[in-house]
């Protein structure tokens, strides 16, 4: 009804106001319910959404302990129509009645058809409700429902698992689909028998067992029944995928390859999983694992851990929804030895059929590694996994950017783990926001503002705050510089920060730099070391188009502590690169003006002809080091 459900689904109300209400004054002994395959894209839902299902009906019939039959989904592996793993389905089916002790589960996991979505099979099914009935509402003498997983004790690398339901406990055959995990979250198959009602389980492979799953699959066919043929409910004893290693360790076949991609490589090693990617002239390649259903379930944050091999290879974790819209985080190979990540989901960006913008992690097709490089890569993957955070104050986060159109100007902000609301101040004095030019509070991470009163060419500076109810955060970029456009000039940046800190957060925001360059604060101005590693290079990154009206480039620079070569580019968004080699011999220091039209197009003889800009770049041929050059109020001018 409307009251209990308030969900998406079109047809909504539509059934229960034209077949179920009316029934509400006839005497309802129980209820069966066999329903769950389309809300398999979102399994972990599935609880609620039967609980207020429960109580819906409850209200209705006016019976508190009405009792309800649940029928848990057999086997099936997907189609085109439906691919999603039915297992969370199932779980949060069991997870609801074994919160009401007047709701019953019935397993039907040992049987159905891999290949079609309504099984021939269903006596066994229609055995295992009435013998439930009879037992629940009639008195007969039979079990309600089947074994289920009660608790469990370690010893040494054996699990003893006790069960509820477990009168006249047998299998058919050796136990299938059995697993256990040690604290990396790395399941196993385990090796498992009967003894005295309970399961002993153990895998040579898990020395410390932590976790275990039974038939936590598409098609587990399960084969623990009790003495009245009910089958053993599958279970798990980690939550909702949490903390819980995302790849799988027991079948290198599972793994694909991105079709145009580069030659990969995967083996196992004792400590993860060994990706390789060749030298073969292709600049990407990626491992794909399948992963139908739910990665996890409200979960906060995600945790790798990367053995690298300083290759310089970019490596990507995705994220693929069953819509196909992709999430990824990145990070770079450039470390040797292990290194761990922990980032909240907000650091995950869209990067792939860009949607609705959402991060589902329910809704999951697969996952996958991307390698980016021009030459090879090696790294092992010693676990991926999703986590929680402890709620806090709001976690650190960035002004992203600032963009203009017309008299508006939008700020961006990366968001805040657990923050509620922000709030964004403008002022004309850095560090002072106590008279600010702009001031307001959202929900939102975009914050639009009329500078049309703006001074033009002045400096103004930003501050962004997350609150929620535990305190606030201020962004780690705060002050961020903006300069409002004149007619005459694009301030791209003066430099006028007073901490390393303050510095370090404009080049992460709106520079790209490259390794062999450190970028250090000295008396107002960026000083740049070269540790002579040849081609080197640091860019500005502007607004596109923001250029439009100008053409020169002016700067101030001291170059008498350097000594190779230096060459200017401008870069369109076609990567159209246009290149001007500066004459340092003539002139060491002081302002250059550079005027645009002088600078030519890579490979050709046509010269910059008003062109949209998106980055301008300083490269710099030191294959000496140890040289620096100072650099200051740079700027493109009319």
């Amino acid at each position: 009804s409307e009251e209990y459900y308030t969900g998406t689904v079109s047809t909504k109300h539509l059934h229960y106001n034209a077949m179920v209400h009316p029934l509400a004054h006839v005497k309802v002994s129980g209820v069966v319910w066999y329903q769950g395959c389309n809300n398999s894209a979102a399994g972990g839902d599935y609880k609620d959404l039967l609980l207020k299902y429960f109580e819906n009906y409850r209200d209705l019939f006016n019976d508190e302990t009405l009792p309800f039959y649940v029928i848990g989904l057999a086997c099936y592996d997907g189609d085109s129509g439906n691919n999603y793993d039915f297992s969370f389905v199932r779980e949060s089916q069991a997870m609801a009645c074994d919160s009401d002790d007047n709701a019953y589960y019935i397993s039907t996991c040992d049987d159905g058809d891999p290949t079609f979505i309504h099984p021939t099979a269903k006596r066994y099914i229609a055995q295992r409700i009435s013998k439930s009935i009879l037992s629940t509402v009639y008195g007969y003498d039979y079990l309600a429902e089947g074994p289920s997983y009660k608790s469990h004790t370690v010893e040494g690398n054996k699990v003893i698992i006790e069960l509820n339901n477990s009168k006249g406990l047998y299998s058919k055959g050796e136990i299938t689909n059995l697993y256990l995990a040690g604290p990396d979250g790395k399941y196993y198959l385990a090796t498992a028998k009967i003894d005295n009602g309970k399961i002993v389980a153990s895998s040579d492979k898990v020395s410390n067992p932590v976790y275990i799953k039974y038939g936590f699959g598409k098609s587990p066919f399960t084969n623990v029944f009790n003495k009245d043929n009910f089958s053993m409910v599958p279970f798990r004893t980690d939550s909702y995928n949490l903390n819980i290693d995302l790849l799988e360790y027991n079948n290198l076949d599972a793994y694909t390859f991105h079709s145009s991609g580069s030659k990969m490589t995967i083996d196992y090693v004792d400590n993860g999983l060994k990706i390789q990617k060749k030298n073969d002239g292709i600049t990407y390649g990626s491992v794909i694992l399948n992963k139908w259903g739910m990665v996890s379930y409200n979960a906060s944050a995600f945790k790798m851990t990367i053995t690298g091999t300083n290759s310089g290879a970019k490596i990507t974790f995705r994220v693929v929804e069953g819509s196909y819209e992709g999430w990824g985080y990145s990070i770079v190979d450039n470390f040797t030895g292990t290194k761990t990540f922990e980032v909240p989901i907000s650091e995950f960006k869209c990067i792939l059929n860009k949607g609705d913008n959402k991060f589902n992690t329910q809704a999951v097709a697969y996952v996958e590694f991307m390698v980016e490089t021009s030459g090879a890569a090696e790294f092992i993957v010693n676990e991926v996994k999703f986590i929680e955070m402890e709620e806090t104050k709001p976690t650190d986060f960035t002004i992203d950017a600032i963009t203009f159109n017309g008299n508006n100007a939008t700020v961006m902000l990366n968001k805040s783990l657990f923050a509620d609301q922000y709030t964004v101040l403008v002022s004309s004095k850095k560090d002072d926001y106590s008279n600010p030019v702009y001031i307001e509070t959202s929900e939102s991470t975009n914050f639009t503002f009329d500078i049309s009163k703006l001074t033009k060419g002045a400096p103004y500076y930003i501050r962004a705050i997350a609150k929620n109810e535990l305190g606030e955060t201020i962004c780690t970029n705060d002050s961020y510089l903006f300069y409002v456009k004149s007619d005459d000039s694009l301030i791209i940046s003066n430099f006028d920060y007073e901490t390393q800190a303050e510095l370090d957060a404009f080049v992460q925001t709106n520079m790209k730099v490259h390794a062999g360059l450190d970028c250090v604060l000295q008396d107002h101005s960026l000083k740049i070391v070269s540790n002579g590693q040849g081609w080197q290079n640091f860019i500005f990154v502007i607004d596109t188009g923001a250029n439009a009206g100008m053409n020169k480039l002016v700067f101030e620079a001291d170059f008498s502590n350097y000594k190779g070569t230096v060459v200017l580019q401008i870069v369109d968004p076609s990567w159209n690169t246009y290149s001007y080699t500066l004459d340092t011999s003539t002139q060491k220091s002081g302002t250059f003006t550079v005027n645009l039209s002088d600078y030519v197009l890579n490979g050709s003889s046509k010269k910059y002809n008003n062109e949209k800009l998106m980055w301008v770049s300083f490269n710099f041929n030191d294959n000496v080091g140890n040289g620096y050059i100072l650099f200051d109020d740079c700027q493109l001018v009319k």
